[in-house]
C-alpha cells in the first residue's frame, strides 16, 4: 500500500507542476495537454488495464480500480494485455514530455528566480523518481511482470495468448 501512495504523491506532484507550468506559458496549451493526457489515459485503462490481472484490484500504478469501475474485466489476458501495453507506451511517453518541456521554456522564457527553479526541479524530480520507482519497485512485484513488455517480460504472446517458448518458438 505504501509503494502506492508514494507512485501518486510522485505522479500527481508531477502533474501538478507542469500543469502549472503549461499554464504559464499557454492556456491553450494547457487544456490541448489536459486533454490529451486524458484521452491517453482512458485508452489506457481500455486497453492495457481491462487485460490485466490486477483489472478491479489495487495495483502498483493505482489504475487497477480505476479501469475496474470505468470498464468491463476482459480478464487475464496477457496478449491483448501486450499489444496494448506496446500501443500505449508511445502515447504515454509523450504526454509525460510535456510538463518538463514546459518547466524548460518557462525557466528560459521568464526572469530566473530561485521559485521557479524549485518549481522546475520538484517537477523533473517528481518524475524522474515516479520513473525510477517501476522497474525497481512495482514491477518485481507484478503478476503480470511475465506478459509485459514494459516490465521485461520473457515470452512475447501470439493470438492464443501462448508464449512463445511456450509454443516451442
Amino acid at each position: 500500500m505504501e509503494i502506492v501512495l508514494l507512485r501518486q504523491t510522485l505522479f500527481w506532484a508531477w502533474m501538478v507542476t507542469g500543469a502549472g507550468a503549461i499554464y504559464y506559458l499557454s492556456l491553450g496549451a494547457a487544456i490541448g495537454w489536459a486533454a490529451y493526457t486524458l484521452a491517453v489515459f482512458g485508452l489506457v485503462l481500455a486497453t492495457a488495464c481491462r487485460n490485466c490481472h490486477y483489472c478491479g484490484k489495487r495495483c502498483d500504478t493505482g489504475l487497477g480500480l480505476v479501469a475496474g469501475m470505468l470498464f468491463p474485466s476482459g480478464g487475464k489476458n496477457p496478449a491483448k494485455f501486450a499489444r496494448a501495453a506496446k500501443m500505449t507506451l508511445p502515447l504515454l511517453i509523450l504526454s509525460m514530455l510535456g510538463p518538463p518541456a514546459a518547466v524548460v521554456f518557462m525557466l528560459a522564457k521568464v526572469e530566473f528566480t530561485l521559485l521557479l527553479l524549485i518549481w522546475g526541479l520538484t517537477n523533473l524530480m517528481a518524475l524522474f523518481l515516479f520513473l525510477l520507482t517501476t522497474p525497481l519497485v512495482a514491477c518485481p512485484r507484478c503478476a503480470m511482470r511475465e506478459d509485459c513488455p514494459l516490465g521485461g517480460g520473457k515470452g512475447k504472446q501470439d493470438e492464443g495468448g501462448k508464449s512463445e517458448e511456450a509454443a516451442g518458438g
